[in-house]
């Protein structure tokens, strides 16, 4: 952490919050509808429940992976709940569904700005992060609309905060709290349960603090995670007979992307194996190579990925950026090596938006340390 004291002014927090409500509205009033499958999926759902339908499907929706015998049924065997519940608050108008999409965005520009201010310890550093995450590249499009790309980012990238935070001061409250805001991540997006893995395994690794403490830093953080989740897991026992959907988990044995909509489903791992390794192999290298440009272009922004790099190799063991790293090198494996089709095709797209007021940040300091690098080697 920079050694400066400067903390901005709630009015700079405020006048921030404007200009990312600003463009957040442009971006919503210009978006007709939700635009593409995933997006109208939850949306429809949030309608769905807003006019007392309940969470049920008209329909099988993108995969036949445990489709039901009749309709309407049980809605969310596939993806996850919040995005329809958050939609469901627009009272089924798309323009009012957007609003607390919108508020999330702009609550990742502010978490970027206040990150900007505690590692940068500068103006510079606070503004430039807050607004590159307002600009946000590719994501601009997504995050006003009803999918998970603003719920997921904020809520995962807060979680990895406050686990570093717990790290940093072995405060079982900050673990207990990151356990919450891991349970929000993963009421919205499957992957999130990496995220209570991640909280786990830094809550446990040896530091400053005796093994009972690390034990109970790591059962607090599973706990409230626990306990979040408790009520979708009631659910989904009462309706399909079992915790969590197991159907996405069969996407790990996809032979191509394509395969996502065959009927009947034939995903196993039998069938994947019997492939050959040629074959798997060649297609966990496409995976790779895509999700390599999805980290370069995407998530870095081009120019500041080999900054992040940078600044994430000479920061590696700072306590707020174990969880960040360990999460990210989680997520780009399981997206390419495991869950290499769904990855590579929007999955890791949508996932790490949980890492990028972060990556806003680390590009900066990366700059910070390739200038300081050159300027020590000029005459």
């Amino acid at each position: 952490m920079s050694a400066s004291t400067w903390r901005p002014s709630w009015r700079e927090y405020a006048l921030l919050a404007i200009v990312a409500g600003i463009v957040a509205a442009a971006i919503g009033i210009g978006t007709i509808g939700p635009g593409y499958t995933d997006a109208y999926y939850y949306f429809n759902a949030g309608e769905r429940l807003a006019t007392g339908q309940g969470l049920t499907d008209p329909y099988v929706a993108l995969t036949y992976l445990g489709a039901p015998d009749s309709l309407p049924a049980p809605s969310h065997t596939y993806w996850m709940p919040l995005a329809s519940l958050l939609a469901a608050l627009g009272g089924g108008s798309f323009w009012k569904a957007q609003i607390p999409f919108g508020l999330l965005w702009i609550g990742l520009a502010l978490l970027a700005f206040w990150l900007g201010a505690r590692l940068g310890g500068t103006r510079r550093h606070a503004w430039t992060a807050g607004l590159l995450a307002v600009a946000c590249g590719y994501y601009a499009p997504y995050l006003v609309t009803t999918d998970t790309f603003a719920p997921f980012g904020f809520f995962g990238a807060l979680c990895l905060l406050l686990i570093g935070i717990g790290r940093a001061r072995g405060d079982w409250r900050a673990f207990a709290a990151a356990g919450a805001l891991a349970g929000l991540a993963h009421l919205t997006r499957a992957d999130g349960l990496l995220l209570i893995g991640v909280a786990i395994l830094v809550a446990l690794l040896p530091g400053a603090v005796g093994w009972r403490r690390r034990m109970l830093d790591a059962l607090a953080g599973l706990a409230v995670y626990l306990l979040v989740m408790l009520p979708w897991f009631a659910r989904n026992l009462a309706v399909i007979g079992a915790p969590l959907p197991v159907g996405g988990t069969a996407t790990i044995w996809l032979r191509g992307y394509d395969e996502i909509v065959s009927y009947p489903p034939a995903m196993s791992a039998t069938r994947f194996f019997e492939w050959g390794w040629g074959n798997i192999l060649a297609s966990r290298w496409e995976a790779f190579t895509n999700n390599l440009g999805t980290f370069v272009a995407v998530e870095g922004l081009i120019v500041l990925a080999p900054l992040i790099v940078i600044a994430l190799v000479k920061r590696w063991r700072h306590p707020w950026l174990l969880p960040v790293w360990v999460y990210a090198l989680a997520l780009h494996l399981a997206m390419t090596f495991v869950f290499a089709y769904p990855g590579y095709r929007g999955g890791l797209f949508h996932s790490a938006t949980a890492l990028l007021p972060w990556w806003m940040v680390l590009g900066l300091l990366g700059l910070d340390d390739a200038i300081d690098w050159i300027a020590a080697r000029r005459r």
